[in-house]
């Protein structure tokens, strides 16, 4: 006997709908019952609703902001929907309160990008101990890679329920879809940055940026600004230069395409050193730890502490050297991670 799976899909910001985005397409195409329900986390209402406009989405549940509460609200949804399952991904605050709600109804949780981890619950601040949590009470555990999939094999022995599969990490589902996989390397370096313990460094980083820029003058230095208009300031500010362009917010296949043809990429984001390590395109990471260590052993990237000297430094480097960082077989997957997910969830509630 066939059981229909009912699932909840907890999400709040853009980088989490990215990585949903094929989890959703791939259940509407199975035509499984679901319900997204989006925090608004950002407390920008407009922020989620392009985002969601831009591949298509529109069946998607916000709370009201004068009302917000997200735990209250997403209980709420919860009891009314009744999902078998609630999806959550990766280590936000709308991740960790979703998966702590659901725990609480005793629904039972998947997360999406499990056993990430860089061993110090300060940096990054809260999402390290957010995914630890995470991790902690979930049912299903979706782990990217088998260095995620090592991290958690403690979890796995002291809760025998627990199911963990290595299945890759949806983003690149999505960059597949975009055809954009072919390397055609142009003369200039994409730079990004928006951290929250970058924050207060957004000055170096500028000025590590600018160093860099007066090396390499036939180069074009690309720097694409995050929403936070603090920080837009403050790029604006620090970041000067004849061969320096400052670009507004991205959509994702504008964004994708210049990440595809960039030389090399100076950010401190984890999610773009996943999209750069499916592109091939070497990166710089601006971080004092990483949780994606998988680029640094397949020699895609360099991790670089955010002062203006290391960013001068390695980036001198890493563009003297670029031929070094040769093409290796991106850790992430191949590109059928949501299929992989959403066919172990249904063989779990046939």
């Amino acid at each position: 006997m066939v059981m229909k799976i009912k699932i909840g899909i907890v999400l709040g910001t853009r980088p989490e709908i990215l990585k949903f985005v094929p989890i959703i397409r791939e259940l509407k195409e199975r035509k499984i019952d679901h319900r997204i329900l989006f925090t608004n986390q950002h407390f920008s209402k407009e922020m989620g609703k392009d985002f969601f406009k831009e591949f298509g989405i529109t069946d998607y549940t916000f709370p009201i902001p004068e009302l917000y509460e997200p735990s209250i609200w997403l209980r709420e949804q919860l009891i009314i929907y009744k999902p078998d399952v609630v999806l959550v991904q990766g280590d936000t605050f709308s991740a960790f309160v979703g998966a702590e709600t659901a725990f609480n109804l005793g629904i039972k949780i998947a997360h999406i990008e499990a056993g990430l981890r860089t061993f110090n619950l300060r940096d990054p601040f809260p999402e390290e101990r957010y995914r630890t949590q995470i991790d902690l009470i979930s049912d299903y555990l979706f782990c990217p890679t088998s260095v995620n999939y090592y991290n958690i094999v403690h979890l796995l022995a002291n809760y025998p329920n627990k199911k963990a599969d290595i299945v890759g990490n949806t983003i690149i589902d999505l960059i597949k879809s975009f055809n954009v996989r072919t390397k055609k390397s142009k003369d200039y370096v994409l730079i990004t940055a928006h951290r929250r313990e970058n924050w207060d460094k957004m000055k170096d980083i500028c000025k590590g940026v600018n160093k860099v820029a007066r090396k390499f003058p036939k180069l074009k230095f690309i720097f694409v600004t995050h929403k936070n208009p603090d920080l837009v300031t403050k790029v604006n500010k620090y970041l000067k230069g004849k061969n320096i362009e400052i670009l507004p917010p991205q959509g994702y296949k504008e964004f994708i395409t210049l990440l595809s043809e960039a030389k090399a990429i100076f950010s401190d984001s984890g999610g773009i050193a996943e999209e750069a390590s499916y592109l091939s395109t070497p990166i710089l990471i601006l971080r004092e730890h990483t949780e994606r260590v998988e680029v640094l052993e397949q020699e895609r990237g360099l991790m670089c502490s955010p002062t203006a000297k290391n960013i001068f430094e390695y980036g001198k480097d890493m563009l003297f050297n670029i031929s070094d960082y040769t093409e290796s077989v991106c850790p992430y997957g191949v590109g059928n991670t949501a299929k992989k997910i959403i066919y172990i969830l249904e063989e779990e509630f046939r």
